[in-house]
């Protein structure tokens, strides 16, 4: 069976919404509610702005784990 682009497309957007749902889990309360506050919610966040608001939880977590350690 052979997927269509628009299938994998809708796989890929899947994948990334959940991979930012982990990211967002590990920020702090006050950190998703400045996320939502930015770009709507995780769950209505436009498909584009998605890899930009991954790589800021990336960095944010980062930033938490140095500030704690």
């Amino acid at each position: 069976m052979s997927k269509t682009l628009d299938d994998i497309a809708a796989h890929n957007a899947a994948y990334k919404k959940a991979q930012l749902h982990g990211l967002l889990d590990q920020c702090t309360k006050e950190q998703q509610a400045f996320f939502d506050r930015m770009y709507g919610s995780r769950d209505t966040i436009p498909e584009e702005k998605i890899d930009w608001a991954i790589r800021q939880c990336e960095r944010t977590i980062v930033k938490n784990k140095e500030d704690k350690g």
